[in-house]
């Protein structure tokens, strides 16, 4: 029999906490130089951000295209996505002994951004064709530091707040992928082609004085916006396999190609100062053009489904990322082009979920995620994701949180 979905909607929360202990560290740069945006919906965000073993819908065309032809029928699909970011920066109380006593927090900037997923699905018995839009990239990062005076003994309030310093990038690179999937028995197969385009790319920095201090860089309020584009139609593929071995174990691969950003109208670019263990951005006077180039991914997962009385299904999968093929290049007048490489590593992640339906259909999921660093071992991440769902006829609705934090200095 065949079933029709008629609408898909799923609702995502995520929320981060990033405790720091140096300027621009390790939280900016996972968003603005090697952070890939989630492409995926609530269901497979509570299992772990898992997406290679399991039919999602419209998010297969980013995670493994094979899966498109895994539910007969036409199904429609909306996410939101809203991740809170709340980055708490310190330096260390250092007594007459040199022992740490406790971190004196001195600055800390709270957000929140909100990213859409939609798309549709058609199948027959054997052949899918899937269209959807999804966020690839977004290099958005908001940061404030208040600025106080320091004034004299006599005075009640020693340190008045003076001004602040402002940094924020925002905007989205979102990626319009067309997918084709087929299933022959056991085996499935599938490929999809993704094209980029930029939204709204924005940086704003500079001083807010509220009274002119020494401690400013500037006695009237500087702040300059600019806006930059994507240039040239970035294109990356997908291919995908999946093997039922039996109706209760699976195994699926994924394979994601690398790809190259051009920006334009820019006035900063990744930078990699030898100097230092992580990457910043440098600026210049005037706008510049400058190419990212990014490694593709492969994924392998498996899923399994043991005989429970209460239908339960586990996945698990492990993605390699080499990142020490991600590289900058700029044009210059002199040399005419200058490519900065990566001091990166490849990476190695590990997903994980297990979903139980209760006796009343309502599902519990619950997933973990091992994300390796391709800086230096300490910085890796580990999230714990959560959630549920409803269902009514046709009309899904999945709700998904997801918690981590990574504490570098």
């Amino acid at each position: 029999m065949r079933k029709w979905i008629l609408q898909w909607i799923s609702l995502s929360l995520t929320a981060g906490l990033l405790f720091t202990g140096t300027v621009r560290s390790q939280s900016w740069f996972n968003a603005n130089i090697t952070g890939q945006t989630w492409q995926g919906n609530a269901r497979a965000m509570a299992l772990g951000y898992v997406g290679t073993a399991e039919a999602f819908g419209v998010m297969n065309l980013f995670t493994n295209p094979a899966l498109l032809a895994e539910k007969p029928g036409l199904q429609l699909e909306a996410t939101s996505n809203s991740s809170h970011r709340l980055e708490s920066r310190a330096y260390p109380a250092i007594d007459q002994f040199g022992d740490v006593v406790t971190d004196n927090i001195y600055n800390i900037t709270e957000s929140w951004q909100t990213l859409y997923t939609a798309g549709g699905v058609w199948s027959s018995d054997h052949v899918a064709l899937a269209v959807g839009t999804a966020p690839y990239w977004s290099p958005f990062f908001r940061y404030r530091e208040d600025v106080r005076g320091n004034l004299s003994s006599s005075n009640y309030n020693r340190d008045p707040l003076v001004g602040s310093f402002q940094w924020d990038r925002s905007g989205v690179v979102q990626e319009t992928a067309f997918g084709l999937g087929s299933s022959f028995k056991n085996l499935k197969t599938g490929v999809s082609i993704g094209l980029f385009t930029g939204r709204n790319l924005n940086v704003t920095k500079g001083t807010v004085v509220i009274t002119p201090d020494a401690a400013l860089d500037t006695d009237t309020t500087n702040v300059t916006a600019y806006d930059y584009e994507l240039d040239d139609a970035a294109i990356l593929y997908r291919i995908g396999l999946s093997y039922d071995v039996t109706p209760r174990f699976r195994i699926a691969w994924n394979y994601e190609s690398g790809t190259e950003m051009t920006f334009s109208t820019a006035n900063e670019m990744p930078y990699f100062p030898q100097a230092v263990s992580t990457p910043g951005y440098l600026n210049s006077d005037t706008t510049l053009s400058y190419t990212q180039t990014r490694p593709g991914r492969m994924s392998l997962g498996v899923r399994m489904q043991p005989r429970n009385l209460l239908r339960t299904s586990a996945y698990f999968e492990v993605e390699r990322q080499d990142w020490s093929q991600f590289k900058s290049t700029y044009p210059d007048s002199i040399a005419g082009e200058i490519e900065m490489a990566s001091p990166f590593s490849e990476t190695i992640t590990f997903r994980g979920g297990v979903e139980h339906e209760l006796f009343n259909g309502l599902p519990v999921r619950a997933g973990f995620v091992y994300a390796g660093s391709p800086l230096v071992k300490s910085l890796a991440q580990t999230w714990i994701t959560m959630g549920s769902g409803y269902t009514h006829g046709n009309l899904v609705v999945d709700v998904a949180m997801a918690f981590g934090n990574v504490d570098y200095s």
